[in-house]
């Protein structure tokens, strides 16, 4: 019975809500979560519902539509995307649910061969999202890679209530066109030189992924659904350093 109260006194819920990709417009998949618990004893039964956690990507200041599709207006029909050339691109997330919550987005950059493969030797530092995390974004420096940025939003958000954006454009680095591998064989007394362009057919990926935690016991939460320890007071979190 004591483990029971000790549970509902510090609820906790997590979500993988969606996973978004540029390039070849992969749609990924946008989910809630509802817990109930129900536990019987001789004297009385206890019920609990969680309440629901949902969030929302906004683009552009516009609400991705139910395909999940990232990127459907950076270019007109049929136009190729310009290395070098900066398109609208300002990401945001919304609270979608019943409940308070912290938020934290997941953003990952890499390239697909030809073949759709993920080609880990070509840079994703090509792919320039440009963030903007302000003073209200925390990014976690520890675990981020220079294929994975995460951040966290310092604020809890309230049903209905919007983050700053984190990014504000896209721009694939012009230097794409010079990265050039060359090979030489001889043949017939002849030296043969070969010039391919690394990205040539390559596509590029962008990935969100976000994820909630009710505010409730949110420091106990988000160390155990995110291995993170934060500190979460009045309504602002805070990245602890790792001991």
């Amino acid at each position: 019975m004591k483990k029971l109260k000790q549970f509902l006194k510090s609820p906790k819920a997590t979500v993988l809500l969606f996973i978004l990709a540029a390039g070849l417009l992969i749609a990924g998949g946008i989910g809630t979560a509802r817990a109930a618990l129900t536990a019987f004893s001789e004297r009385r039964v206890y019920q609990v519902e969680m309440k629901h956690i949902d969030i929302g990507l906004l683009e552009n200041g516009e609400r991705v539509d139910e395909d999940h599709i990232l990127l459907k207006k950076l270019t007109a029909e049929g136009e190729q995307i310009r290395p070098g050339q900066e398109y609208p691109e300002a990401l945001a997330l919304v609270n979608l649910g019943g409940s308070d919550m912290y938020v934290r987005v997941s953003l990952y950059l890499y390239w697909l061969d030809a073949e759709g493969n993920k080609n880990t030797e070509l840079s994703p530092a090509l792919i320039g999202l440009h963030l903007t995390p302000g003073e209200n974004w925390l990014i976690d420096e520890a675990s981020s890679t220079p294929e994975r940025t995460v951040l966290y939003y310092r604020l809890s958000l309230k049903s209905g209530e919007k983050t700053d954006p984190f990014s504000d454009f896209l721009k694939l680095d012009p230097s794409l066109a010079d990265a050039v591998t060359e090979t030489r064989t001889e043949k017939d007394g002849f030296t043969v030189i070969r010039r391919t362009y690394d990205y040539d057919g390559c596509q590029f990926m962008v990935e969100a992924r976000a994820d909630g935690v009710q505010t409730h016991s949110a420091e106990a939460a988000i160390l155990s659904a995110w291995g993170q320890r934060v500190s979460a007071k009045d309504g602002v979190l805070s990245l602890k350093e790792a001991d």
